[in-house]
């Protein structure tokens, strides 16, 4: 099949999917502009889809994280955003039923959407910091609070020479985040936790993402797949 008739086709179904999504959620306008973003803020990605198959998938993750984050924007007092997140992400997976299972592992589809050498940590720091924005913008957090907070550990990345100490460190971002988003969260102060609690499960699925790196004996890629971040 030619690279014009791929690209067509990958058009056309999204097109189809879109149109259903929007079908599905019509009666309430503020679904449909928070889905907008959404799916605006996940532009990068889903142009990173080379053939149906990883479009199907790229909508199925985005389905899913909405999902689970829907738990952590309720829990840290975000109930309005929560509702509309599983209502698009309900949504969004009925439109993509019909061309499910999509058979690509989350795995080989993060591969393709970061690239990135694990041996590479200086370049891996760049990786992560764009896959914290990008996931974050799309489920609901600004980039001027992620900024905010993430630039404060940014010594602490800076010396971090190996991928174990990288990790360590987001897992100490991860684990303040969520600890930060439960202080706010007392405190009545819902419009704060929410984007904490948001930010640590963020976290948690980017070093689910890139657990391979802890496993490579040798400048190979040996990809495993979910982990129970996702549980």
């Amino acid at each position: 099949m030619s690279t014009h008739s791929v690209n067509k086709n990958l058009l056309f179904l999204k097109e189809t999917i879109l149109t259903n999504l929007y079908e599905q959620i019509k009666s309430d306008r503020e679904i449909v502009e928070e889905a907008e973003e959404i799916l605006i803020a996940a532009l990068p990605v889903i142009k990173k889809a080379r053939n149906e198959q990883e479009l199907i998938a790229i909508y199925d993750m985005i389905s899913t994280q909405l999902e689970i984050v829907s738990d952590d924007c309720e829990r840290f007092g975000n109930t309005k955003l929560a509702y509309m997140q599983r209502q698009i992400s309900t949504a969004l997976h009925e439109c993509i039923k019909p061309y499910l299972p999509h058979n690509i592992s989350r795995a080989d589809l993060i591969k393709n959407l970061w690239t990135h050498n694990c041996w590479d940590v200086a370049s891996l720091k760049n990786v992560f910091l764009t896959y914290i924005f990008e996931n974050a913008l799309m489920l609901g957090v600004d980039d001027v609070f992620t900024d905010e907070f993430i630039s404060l550990y940014k010594a602490k990345l800076k010396k971090a020479k190996e991928f174990r100490d990288l990790v360590s460190v987001y897992e100490k971002i991860r684990e303040e985040a969520r600890i930060r988003g439960f202080e706010y969260y007392k405190k009545g102060k819902y419009e704060v936790a929410w984007k904490y609690g948001v930010l640590s499960r963020i976290i948690g699925f980017l070093l689910s993402d890139f657990e391979h790196c802890l496993s490579m004996p040798t400048g190979t890629f040996k990809w495993i797949g979910f982990s129970s971040v996702y549980l």
